[in-house]
Order: C-alpha cells, then structure tokens, then sequence
C-alpha cells in the first residue's frame, strides 16, 4: 500500500528557529527539483551511496556531483523536518543496520553553512531508541552506511 507524505512548503525552512542549529546557521544551495515537492509516495524512496566499483568511501561534494549528473531528485530540508515532526511516517526499514553499522541517512538537497563557514548536509538515523539528527560537513567522507535519500524516477 502507498503511503504519500505532504511536504509544507507554507514557510521556508528558518535554520535559526529550528532546534539545535540556530542563528550562526544558513542556508546554501538547494535541489529546485526538490523544493518544487510538495509530497512525496513513500514507495518512491532510493537511498544511494553513488560508490563505485571499490570505493568504500567518497566526500560528500563528489557524491552530491554524481547525484546530480545522475540526475537524482536530492531530498531537501523540509522533507527531512516533515520526517522529524512525524516520526511515524520515517520508512521502518531506515532502523536497520547495514553490516553492523548505523544507517545514516543524509538529505543532500539543501546545503547549511555552518557558524565555522563550512557547509553541511542533515543525517537522519535511529539511535537503538530513538530517532536522532546530526549536521555532518559536506566536506566528509561518506560511505556504505551513509546514503542520500532520493526520488527515484517513476517516468
């Protein structure tokens, strides 16, 4: 059965209002394919690593590269606080763990600058017993463990 989310695109995204960023927090770049969702079929989620053959690791500024050249819809910010207000609706299958390690699932369609200027994306992963977020650098290697959350293309 499909499960559609609606996506509140009322107001932006305010770094500085939303708990545990602040006012040293702003917006980068973001995916326009994906700020244009206003929901999305849950059965119509891919998480990817874009490793290839032999990569167990890639930083983030090449993965978001190759998301784009594969062009990936790159889920954006407010479809990761849609999924932080309604922790019910985060796909169950995002609690495993993949060969023993925490499934961190990054949403690279927007961008955050950090209060050190660098740039960040938020990952997204069950804790054991709960639900948890962290920002983590763009800059960082990203690897097995560590997929975008995208749209797949359902033309």
């Amino acid at each position: 059965m499909d499960t559609i989310v609606k996506i509140d695109r009322s107001c932006p995204f305010d770094p500085a209002s939303f708990s545990g960023l602040g006012k040293d927090w702003s917006l980068g770049e973001e995916d326009e394919c994906s700020l244009s969702l206003t929901e999305i079929n849950l059965t119509n989620i891919r998480l990817e690593t874009c490793l290839k053959d032999k990569e167990k690791r890639i930083d983030g500024n090449e993965r978001i590269k190759r998301l784009k050249e594969l062009g990936r819809v790159r889920f954006d910010i407010k479809i990761f606080q849609t999924f932080w207000k309604n922790k019910d609706l985060i796909p169950q299958e995002w609690k495993n763990k993949v060969d023993g390690r925490t499934l961190f699932v990054s949403f690279d369609g927007t961008e955050l600058y950090g209060p050190d200027g660098r740039l960040y994306t938020v990952f997204l992963f069950w804790s054991g017993k709960r639900w948890r977020w962290s920002p983590g650098s763009i800059e960082g290697s990203r690897g097995f463990n560590e997929p975008s959350a995208v749209l797949i293309n359902t033309s």
